[in-house]
């Protein structure tokens, strides 16, 4: 009895257990990003450590437009008519609170948009 709760005990640490950051399932993917107080980011994910995120090639999202939630923006991109800052090569951030990965699709029509909009 008390080796099958050290066991289960066990499985519940290594649930939780703190996991290298280079092996986090987010690392080398594209990845919006959005932050407590720093607003939504997009980019290839380095690092990730508790709540800090490290960015290639990250971009930030200054609003969008044709979809409804940040979740649909990394499923299916947004319009031109969206305002999306330059190119940033590297970036760290604090206190995010959200990954999600994006499809190829929504990465591309997220590339061309402007600091300006269409």
């Amino acid at each position: 009895m008390v080796s099958e709760v050290r066991d289960l005990f066990q499985q519940l640490l290594d649930m939780f257990a703190f996991r290298d950051p280079y092996k986090h399932p987010a690392c080398g993917r594209i990845c919006m990003i959005r932050t407590f107080s720093a607003g939504i980011h997009i980019g290839k994910v380095i690092y990730v450590q508790d709540r800090n995120v490290e960015l290639a090639d990250s971009r930030r999202i200054w609003s969008w437009v044709g979809a409804f939630s940040l979740s649909e923006v990394s499923q299916v991109g947004i319009e031109k008519a969206s305002r999306v800052a330059m190119t940033v090569p590297n970036l760290w951030l604090s206190e995010a609170v959200e990954i999600i990965p994006c499809t190829a699709d929504a990465w591309a029509k997220i590339s061309v948009c402007t600091e300006a909009g269409a």
